[in-house]
């Protein structure tokens, strides 16, 4: 038996050794390949060694081909950009989006599923997506889970959350922020956080979200890139068929824990290789079996409670969310749309967009060219009809969602009622048309100071014909240079003694200064305006005085001089009995 066994290693170590010298005499450079932090699937260990799922695939396949392979550290940003450059032939650990497989080649054969996971500090009142309004979130930078389908960035947008987005360079970074507590929240893949989650004071949260396929990544229109891809994608195939190979074996050690040891009696040699490959493949598919069964259902009680999160959200938000197909018709709508139109879900299923829900199908067309520039469209404000004909105005937030392949299936997004606001805006408008024409039509002149800015923001046709200046004129003035000195120094003191809010009318005679430099007469109605208890601004009613002034003068002038009269009058009189007495 050990005399077979010693002539079948010899060839193997012939057949290995023309092996190597072929692919010596190939001459294949050496092969470059990116490695960025993301425990356990790549990282650098203590003797600085890049090792991890990844690394161990990869060092196979080298093996097998004779590659020499260069490992080059990196951030995921900077390795994306290094890839993109042809810095790097190969990207491990890498998800498929469309915008990505327009500057990258991907493999064909899928290596692993990850899904995203959102953590949060110990004792953090998160257990919702609504719950995310208005907090920060970090996510590692130009991450899958951040940018890709189904990532944060569309799962905010499609739930119309206002959150704080900080990217970070590492997994490592978020979690040691969330246990500093100087964020809200944060994302990571599920085999990251299974690992560290234990070691940080942060805690896991049930949302989870984003399945995603993790594939190697080549360098688009790299004269390596089609032999790369190719050798990789045959031996992912064959390793995966394999149930024995390294690929479960480091599936195993690294996803989903150490395989156990074997302990071996000493028997008969060939009877020792039958139990040796026997037992060592019962209890690995045993132990396979038992650790996927385990994990199986696990994800899927948390996929399915994520799943009810999310239903109860859409189910129970007042706004409308739908999804249409490539030609408008609607493949699925939320229960809301029964209170906001009157259709029921069963009903809205199967209608189109553009004939049938739209007030004009003009805005249909300008939604869809705006969807089509951009990708997404925000706030798109149109009217849509009821089933009983009436019309209600929406503001719509939409994108495309696409297939693995990056063709577009349709529309879906998120319609909210605002036809109470519109109501409000046409009511101001109504309102503001009618200020303005009395406004403009006013017997009085009429202007509004701010006090802040030191400037008139707003003036009619009335104080310009007072004042002789022109309306832009007017409005580039500082508001204490149309009064006299006098008057200047009234109002400053007046205005000094405006502490409260009870002084907000009051009326007073000032002197302007026309654009021709002579003095106008006026008495000014000021209604003082106030915010948060401080002085911004005046609106102002003039009244020009100065004929009622000058005719008050001239009567008092006259007054004066009937009085000298009537004073030399009675001078003459008792002037003329003197004489008649003498």
């Amino acid at each position: 038996m050990k005399k077979y066994l010693s002539c079948f290693f010899v060839v193997i170590l012939f057949l290995t050794a023309t092996f190597s010298i072929a692919v010596c005499d190939d001459e294949i450079p050496a092969i470059k390949v990116g490695a960025y932090e993301n425990i356990p699937k790549i990282f650098t260990n203590e003797e600085g060694i890049v090792t991890g799922f990844w690394p161990d695939l990869v060092k196979y396949i080298s093996a097998q081909e004779g590659w020499q392979i260069e490992w080059i550290p990196g951030t995921w940003m900077q390795c994306l950009k290094r890839l993109k450059t042809g810095e790097i032939n190969i990207l491990p650990d890498t998800g498929w989006t469309e915008p990505r497989s327009r500057e990258y080649i991907f493999s064909n054969e899928t290596v692993l599923v990850s899904w995203s996971r959102l953590y949060v500090p110990k004792d953090s009142k998160i257990n919702s997506i609504i719950d995310l309004n208005g907090k920060t979130i970090a996510a590692l930078k130009g991450s899958f889970n951040l940018e890709g389908p189904e990532g944060l960035r569309q799962i905010l947008y499609k739930f119309n959350i206002k959150a704080t987005i900080k990217e970070m360079e590492s997994y490592e970074n978020i979690f040691e922020a969330l246990q500093g507590k100087k964020i809200d929240a944060g994302i990571t893949n599920k085999d990251f956080g299974n690992l560290h989650e234990s070691n940080y004071a942060v805690e896991r949260t049930s949302i989870i979200f984003q399945p995603a396929r993790m594939q190697f990544a080549f360098t688009k229109n790299a004269e390596l890139t089609p032999f790369l891809k190719n050798k990789i994608d045959t031996h992912m195939k064959q390793l995966q068929e394999n149930e024995n190979s390294i690929y479960y074996k480091a599936l195993e050690q690294y996803i989903g824990g150490k395989p156990a040891k074997t302990f071996i009696e000493i028997i008969p040699e060939w009877i020792q290789i039958i139990l040796v490959v026997g037992c060592g493949a019962i209890l690995f598919l045993f132990t396979v079996g038992i650790v996927s069964r385990r994990q199986v259902r696990q994800r899927t009680f948390e996929l399915q409670k994520s799943e009810e999160k999310y239903r109860t959200l859409i189910d129970n938000s007042p706004d409308l969310r739908y999804r249409t197909d490539i030609d408008g018709k609607i493949i699925f709508i939320s229960p809301s749309v029964y209170k906001l139109s009157g259709y029921t879900t069963e009903e809205a299923v199967g209608m189109k967009m553009a004939e049938e829900i739209y007030a004009s199908p003009d805005q249909r067309i300008t939604f869809l060219a705006m969807l089509q520039k951009r990708g997404y469209v925000s706030d798109f404000e149109t009217q849509l009809k009821r089933k009983d004909g009436s019309l209600w105005w929406v503001s719509t937030n939409a994108l495309f969602y696409k297939d693995h392949n990056g063709n577009i299936l349709g529309v879906e997004g998120v319609t909210r009622d605002i036809t109470d606001r519109k109501k409000s805006e046409d009511k101001l408008r109504e309102s503001e048309k009618k200020y303005r024409h009395l406004f403009q039509n006013a017997p009085a002149g009429i202007y509004e100071i701010d006090f802040e800015k030191v400037r008139f923001i707003n003036v009619n046709e009335v104080m310009c014909k007072y004042s002789g200046y022109l309306e832009k004129e007017f409005l580039s003035m500082n508001p204490l240079d149309l009064l006299t000195e006098d008057s200047k120094n009234l109002f400053i003191e007046r205005l000094e003694n405006l502490s409260t809010e009870d002084n907000q009318v009051d009326s007073i005679e000032y002197n302007i200064i026309k654009k021709n430099g002579q003095e106008l007469c006026v008495i000014l109605n000021n209604d003082y305006i106030y915010k948060n208890g401080k002085l911004t601004g005046s609106r102002v009613v003039v009244h020009d005085i100065t004929q009622l002034k000058n005719a008050q003068e001239d009567k008092i002038k006259a007054q004066q001089i009937a009085g000298e009269q009537k004073k030399l009058a009675l001078v003459g009189q008792v002037a003329g009995k003197m004489a008649h007495d003498f």
